[in-house]
């Protein structure tokens, strides 16, 4: 999965849960417009790391700590396998 997939499926849970109307809120927050963000909501059109940054600024999470997580979760099944031995949960 690419960071654009990533990014776009978690804003998307983000901005849905805070409910009717929230959407265009955060489109005027972020100076864009509302079909814009929908696109971009939907991983139809790519998103820079600016932009990225500013949508999670906009909406009150760490962009950081999501690109972190998006790493983590895309790891290789190697790698997961490695991180789950030193963790012990192969024996």
């Amino acid at each position: 999965m690419t960071i654009d997939k990533y990014f776009a499926d978690k804003m998307r849970e983000i901005v849905w849960s805070k409910g009717w109307g929230y959407q265009a809120e955060l489109a005027d927050k972020l100076g864009v417009g509302r079909a814009t963000l929908n696109n971009r909501l939907k991983g139809r059109r790519r998103t820079t790391e600016d932009q990225r940054r500013d949508m999670c600024q906009a909406v009150g999470i760490n962009y950081d700590a999501m690109v972190r997580r998006y790493n983590i979760e895309n790891r290789t099944n190697g790698e997961k396998c490695v991180r789950l031995m030193f963790e012990g949960i192969f024996t």
